[in-house]
C-alpha cells in the first residue's frame, strides 16, 4: 500500500490559465514529462514527427534529426542544437531580434499547410549551410568567434 502511495506522490497536478484563443492541444505538447517547457528543438522535432506511424517516425528521425543531433557533441551539447533551431527560425521568419518562439513558428507551418517532411527537408538544407559555414577553419579570429557566439 505504500509503494502505490508512494508512486501517486510523485505526481503534480497543475492549474494552467488558458485563454480562448489558447489551444489547449498546443500548451500540452510544450509541457514534458517533467512539468518543464520543451526547447525549441524539442518543440519543431516533436510536431515534425508527430501524427506519423511509428515506422514513418523512425524513418523520419534517422534520414534528418540523426544527423543534426550527431553534429552537436553526438547529442550531449542540447543548448548549441537549441541554438541552432533558433538560428533557424530565425532565418525563415527574417527576425533577428525578435524571433518568434519554435511553438508560434510551428503554428505558422500549419497555417501555412506546410508538409511536415518538407519543412524537414528545408531544416536539412539549413543545416548543411550553418555545417559548411560553422566548420570552415579561417585565419580571422573575429569571424571564428562571432560564428561561435550565435552558438552561445
Amino acid at each position: 500500500m505504500i509503494d502505490i502511495y508512494n508512486k501517486f506522490n510523485r505526481f503534480t497536478i497543475g492549474n494552467d490559465v488558458i485563454e480562448e484563443h489558447d489551444s489547449a492541444q498546443v500548451i500540452f505538447e510544450t509541457i514534458n514529462f517533467g512539468g518543464t517547457h520543451l526547447k525549441d528543438y524539442e518543440v519543431i522535432r516533436s510536431y515534425t514527427l508527430l501524427g506519423y506511424s511509428r515506422e514513418k517516425q523512425t524513418e523520419l528521425y534517422y534520414k534528418y534529426w540523426q544527423p543534426i543531433i550527431s553534429y552537436f557533441n553526438n547529442g550531449n551539447n542540447t543548448e548549441q542544437l537549441h541554438y541552432f533551431i533558433k538560428g533557424y527560425i530565425c532565418y525563415k521568419t527574417n527576425q533577428l531580434e525578435f524571433a518568434p518562439k519554435a511553438i508560434q513558428f510551428v503554428q505558422d507551418c500549419e497555417d501555412m499547410n506546410m508538409p511536415k517532411e518538407e519543412l524537414l527537408k528545408d531544416i536539412t538544407i539549413y543545416f548543411n549551410k550553418f555545417k559548411r559555414i560553422y566548420g570552415q577553419c579561417t585565419d580571422d579570429l573575429s569571424v571564428d568567434s562571432s560564428l561561435r557566439m550565435i552558438l552561445g
